[in-house]
């Protein structure tokens, strides 16, 4: 409508309750902010400009994981609450299923783990806290940007939280998709600053928004600390939290740099991003591949855990695959 790329005007409630309806109140937009008549003016913490009614990734990634975990714990077992507090499946399933496992990372170069590790869950509990926030800020988050973006700056949060975990806590088996919901709340992070520094390009979705207030800040820093807690649990690394917030923090600077209306702010803003995001990475990578001192017995994780209790480990799902 008139150019600006704005779709319509949604209310920022809960997303999980307007999930498969009308997605609230609806206002059309056009270039001058207007609305349905003369005078019409949408109150600003009403309403809220966004690019898409659903979020797509969030949905898809959501009942992806959900699936993968009620497969994994039917096929291998649910393991007993003093191996796995979660109420979810053995350490070496997840493992066989593709979870961070360090020495195979650094040591076979099983580097796709650095994707599969992130639609993976540690049990039941984990996956009910990572779901609700992929779906109520995660999901919004996805409305705002897009689809293209919120799965490049989620990725994003999912490999960084891999790298940084498997250098911190090179002993152990984990998932990391936690770590991925992190990416998205430091990309939002990096948004927020951009929106507060720079003035944004009233042509674009972002530059129709009010401008971030204590609420956003604060709904950031709530989830994030909510998040932090799931690190209590076994098989879930605060490291890969922490690597994931920063990885999104530091995309986001690319991501939304085409936001601003200045041309020269925005490619210098870019630039920034991108030589962080070359600082950040390159150098992990690196230690990861040559560098890193993972445990060798950690390779085969049937053996490692069944050695680490002394009764009540069997490793069920060994026989699923062969390395």
């Amino acid at each position: 409508t008139g150019g600006t790329g704005i779709t319509g005007m949604y209310t920022q409630g809960d997303y999980v309750g307007h999930l498969f309806s009308n997605g609230g109140e609806q206002t059309e937009w056009d270039a001058r902010g207007g609305g349905h008549g003369e005078g019409f003016h949408p109150n600003p913490y009403e309403y809220y400009p966004v690019r898409q009614k659903y979020g797509y990734w969030s949905i898809f990634i959501s009942l992806g994981q959900l699936f993968l975990l009620v497969v994994m714990m039917g096929m291998c077992g649910v393991a007993p609450l003093d191996v796995n507090p979660s109420i979810g499946p053995y350490p070496d399933a997840l493992s066989e299923w593709g979870g961070k496992n360090p020495y195979l990372v650094a040591a076979k170069h099983q580097y796709w783990r650095g994707c599969t590790a992130t639609f993976l869950s540690s049990g039941v509990v984990h996956l009910l806290v990572n779901v609700v926030v992929q779906l109520e800020s995660g999901a919004f988050f996805e409305r705002e940007w897009g689809s293209g973006r919120f799965f490049v700056l989620y990725m994003s949060g999912a490999m960084g939280g891999m790298l940084l975990s498997c250098i911190l806590d090179p002993d152990n088996v984990a998932v990391t998709s936690t770590g991925s919901t992190m990416g998205l709340l430091g990309a939002k992070m990096s948004e927020i600053m951009s929106q507060s520094i720079f003035e944004q390009d009233a042509r674009t979705v972002a530059g129709q928004r009010p401008n971030p207030g204590f609420e956003q800040v604060g709904g950031v820093i709530c989830w994030c600390a909510v998040l932090s807690l799931l690190a209590l649990l076994p098989y879930v690394d605060f490291s890969a939290h922490l690597g994931g917030l920063v990885a999104g923090f530091v995309v986001g600077f690319m991501a939304f740099s085409c936001n601003m209306r200045s041309p020269c702010i925005s490619i210098t803003w870019f630039c920034l991003g991108f030589l962080l995001m070359l600082l950040m990475f390159v150098p992990a990578v690196l230690y990861l591949m040559f560098k890193a001192k993972t445990n060798e017995e950690v390779g085969d994780a049937c053996e490692f855990y069944r050695a680490s209790y002394l009764e009540g480990y069997d490793c069920t799902c060994a026989w699923l695959f062969e390395y």
